[in-house]
């Protein structure tokens, strides 16, 4: 009988797939480093799972699926190839997934995650019962992958690997293209053209749509629809006001009236990922009193300015932002939350090659904020570069910040913070579990 075993089944990506294999009542077994909240879930929906990766018994008939993250030199990977298993990237098995629907993928260097459980979110509001894969964990859906009766699957596109590039999907959303992940691209003109060729898949252009204030986007003759802050573009927000962690906006939308919205989601970043949701939801025929609800029963993301509880009166957020322009739009967003609060912002940086290459732009993303404390590198398996670390990046910064060691940054923060501050933890590695400790205590 045929099993399908994930190589590292905890991954907020491979269990997703996971999730919607088991759903269609395969087989499936998978490895992981520790038990943790999202494996449990999948035992609990009949997956086996053995700890510590290197443990699993493979047998030849199995289909194994591996991802990005996992080394050529993982014990399970050699073992598939010595017993001649079917072996697939998880990119390919998202492939088989969704050829039998109408793909709808939403990519991009920033934002893509919200957007896609956003768009999932509607669909389900608006009596879709879409298929969906997404990367990361919001309240309004069931998990982070389902497998839907509807025609359409959603999937969120990775570029950081070039697996954004398989199959061709039928309409799409670009929320924007910046420099990063050089690692695997080398340059930006590589990164770039990876865009034009994910693109040119796209069959519907009606069902394409892109943010229309991106640099890169904007310098491309595109066949989609724009969407932005200005009335220079076809479909565009205005009057945008923000009241806690809500965003209310005007959306003008070619012949339709202008409709007022409101979104449980702070800032203008996400407006502008909520424009295109709401640009490719009318394109398939979601009524706008639908959106409107989707948009204000929205949960948000996990580790998206997350609300994490609070401690001695001071409350915190935690976020992934890992890139300096994720880093300004999310303090941009948290200030219009917090008002005239004071901020303590905890930043890691995540990996050396990361940080050497937007040194300059970090400085610029947190030169403003007198209350900032950096901690070392996460280095997500890199080796340390030399002279890349919170110490460069701090003698670049005002006086008033202050590195504090990983190890540390708990017990130092119980004794700095204030009642009435708001305090964040940015970074994409284990700073999240800092804003757990501080408001569990």
């Amino acid at each position: 009988m045929k099993r399908y075993h994930f190589i590292g089944i905890g991954g907020v990506g491979m269990s997703a797939l996971a999730e919607i294999l088991l759903s269609q009542g395969e087989t499936v077994s998978g490895s992981d480093q520790k038990e943790s909240l999202v494996t449990r879930r999948l035992v609990s929906k009949g997956a086996f799972i053995t700890y510590p990766q290197g443990q699993a018994a493979l047998k030849e008939s199995d289909c194994v699926i591996y991802s990005t993250a996992i080394k050529k030199d993982n014990p399970e990977f050699l073992e598939a190839q010595e017993k001649g298993c079917q072996i697939k990237h998880r990119s390919e098995l998202l492939e088989s997934l969704f050829a039998a629907k109408e793909a709808l993928v939403v990519t991009g260097a920033h934002g893509k995650t919200t957007t896609t459980a956003l768009l999932a979110h509607t669909l389900m509001v608006g009596g879709k019962d879409p298929s969906y894969v997404v990367g990361g964990f919001s309240s309004s859906l069931e998990s982070n992958g389902r497998a839907g009766l509807g025609p359409y699957f959603i999937a969120e596109g990775d570029e950081s690997d070039g697996s954004f590039l398989r199959g061709r999907p039928k309409g799409a959303i670009i929320t924007n293209v910046d420099d990063d992940h050089l690692d695997y691209w080398k340059t930006s003109k590589a990164l770039q053209e990876a865009y034009k060729a994910f693109i040119a898949k796209i069959e519907r252009p009606s069902l394409f749509f892109y943010h229309g204030e991106d640099p890169s986007l904007s310098s491309w003759a595109l066949t989609g629809e724009a969407y932005g802050l200005s009335e220079k573009y076809p479909l565009y927000a205005s009057d945008l006001s923000y009241e806690g962690s809500t965003t209310s906006f005007t959306v003008h939308n070619k012949k339709e009236k202008p409709v007022r919205i409101k979104l449980n989601l702070a800032g203008q970043h996400n407006v502008l990922n909520a424009l295109g949701v709401f640009g490719l939801t009318r394109a398939l025929g979601i009524s706008v009193e639908a959106i409107k609800r989707a948009f204000l029963t929205f949960g948000g993301v996990g580790r998206r300015l997350e609300y994490k509880g609070e401690r001695d009166g001071a409350i915190i957020y935690d976020d992934y932002a890992h890139h300096p322009k994720e880093v300004e739009a999310t303090l941009l967003a948290l200030k219009e939350m917090v008002k005239d609060r004071r901020c303590v912002v905890v930043f890691q940086p995540h990996r050396y090659s990361r940080l050497r290459d937007f040194m300059d732009s970090f400085t610029e993303a947190l030169q403003g904020e007198k209350n900032l404390i950096v901690t070392d590198v996460y280095s997500a398996g890199e080796k340390e570069i030399p002279g890349v670390n919170a110490a460069a990046l701090l003698e670049r910064l005002p006086k008033s910040s202050c590195y504090v060691p990983r190890d540390s940054l708990t017990e130092f923060l119980k004794g700095f913070i204030q009642k009435d501050d708001c305090v964040i933890t940015l970074g994409a590695g284990d700073i999240t579990h800092v804003s757990t400790e501080l408001s569990r205590c």
